[in-house]
């Protein structure tokens, strides 16, 4: 089948969703199937801009894919991601001109996440920006979510059924020695975008308790965001010593740099329970560390890490317990945990998932 994958990034841009859409289209042209990626051609990491000016690349974004849908080849079936916001929108209005059938992969829930983290929107501008999305939603011929929350999200939201296919660990090449680092090197990092979605001020504040106790302990931010400089002033203006700031690392590098240290945070914003599920989980939970998750404890991302060895879950502002938690990993360095997990099985899983969604097309045309 001719396949048309709809994203704003692709590779070999080092944006997640680049190399997911990159990955599934290797894949999907394995399993016999003629591929293209339909893109915007912009960068990933580059200047962010403000808001105004964002929401003005991301419509940029919306008409180049609109027209590189209607220049490319006919596909038998259109599969869009989430990004930008509204990509649901421009695949649905594609998939009818072009007669073909679609799949949405929802990585992100739009416009849920823009009226929960953005600025306030009239209601009836929300109301009808709801309606359309739940048409597109009912006229999608398959819907993929990531977990159990977005799934129930879009159920009693929309009315709509989907199925869950987790995003697979990037295709990246492990050290051969994943050995604890010493316990006088003690650092605790958070890897990656810092934006709206994401809680960096329980960490700061953690932070903060560990250096007035005199605990030799280091926090990293390692990446960039839109609130990279906001948290950069918080701990400038508490006068906190033990904070790395480090620029985003090649992909190579990031495996490497993340066994370097001794605890690995993931954060998201309570607002934005069953509207994403943060990238970085795929690969950190399938490294020898103990985690740290701050964000809301009663959704399903907090349910699969408390079975976890290792991991710590807490409410944002809890700064208090997650200070004792990391004192904790501190004292009783080296912790236990089960060894690295072969990622293999995670990536065929995947792909032969979204190889039976196209074979289901294939099947009923």
């Amino acid at each position: 089948m001719r396949i048309l994958i709809l994203n704003q990034y692709a590779p070999p841009d080092p944006a997640p969703t680049a190399r997911l859409v990159g990955e599934l289209s290797t894949a999907l042209q394995g399993a016999g199937h003629e591929v293209q990626i339909a893109h915007s051609a912009q960068k990933y990491r580059g200047k962010r801009p403000s808001p105004f000016w964002r929401a003005l690349r991301e419509v940029s974004a919306l008409i180049k894919l609109l027209s590189n849908g209607l220049r490319l080849p006919r596909p038998d079936v259109i599969i869009s991601t989430s990004s930008p916001p509204g990509l649901l929108v421009i695949a649905t209005l594609l998939a009818r001109l072009r007669r073909c059938r679609s799949a949405h992969w929802a990585l992100d829930l739009y416009p849920e996440l823009a009226f929960r983290l953005g600025p306030k929107v009239p209601w009836f501008l929300q109301s009808i920006a709801y309606r359309l999305v739940g048409l597109c939603y009912r006229s999608a011929d398959r819907l993929v979510t990531l977990d159990q929350d977005m799934q129930s999200h879009l159920r009693e939201l929309y009315g709509v059924g989907s199925e869950l296919i987790r995003p697979w660990v990037l295709q990246r090449d492990l050290p051969p020695d994943a050995a604890y680092p010493v316990k006088e090197t003690f650092r605790w990092i958070y890897s990656g975008n810092l934006g709206l979605a994401h809680d960096w001020k329980t960490l700061v504040n953690a932070q903060g308790l560990l250096e007035s106790r005199g605990l030799p302990i280091r926090l990293v931010f390692q990446g960039g965001g839109a609130y990279w400089p906001a948290a950069f002033e918080f701990a400038s203006a508490q006068g906190l010593k033990q904070i790395d700031w480090l620029d985003y690392v090649a992909d190579q590098e990031l495996v490497p740099s993340l066994l370097a240290c001794h605890a690995l945070v993931v954060t998201q914003n309570p607002l934005t329970r069953g509207l994403l599920w943060p990238s970085k989980l795929g690969l950190i939970v399938r490294l020898p560390r103990p985690i740290v998750f701050v964000g809301p404890t009663n959704g399903a991302i907090a349910s699969e890490l408390r079975n976890r060895p290792g991991t710590g879950v807490f409410e944002p502002g809890e700064s208090e317990r997650l200070a004792s938690y990391v004192t904790t990993l501190y004292e009783n360095w080296p912790p236990k945990i089960p060894p690295l997990v072969d990622r293999k099985d995670d990536r065929r899983s995947a792909f032969e998932a979204w190889a039976s969604v196209v074979d289901r097309f294939a099947r009923t045309d």
